[in-house]
């Protein structure tokens, strides 16, 4: 099963979101970096990609 995330921007901050195949399993709130919101998120939901667009072409396409 993968897990991926994305960071996106919020009036607090970049937040993290973390999906798998089952849909949303968590989110992370803004640390002091973009880097330490992605560690802590890694750490968390042990985490191996971050999602790009290019992924979701390919998984469209295979599907």
């Amino acid at each position: 099963m993968m897990t991926c995330y994305t960071l996106f921007e919020t009036t607090l901050g970049r937040c993290a979101v973390v999906w798998r195949d089952s849909g949303v399993v968590g989110f992370q709130l803004p640390e002091r970096s973009d880097a330490a919101t992605t560690t802590r998120s890694v750490i968390c939901f042990r985490m191996r990609r971050r999602w790009s667009p290019a992924h979701s072409r390919v998984a469209s396409s295979t599907a």
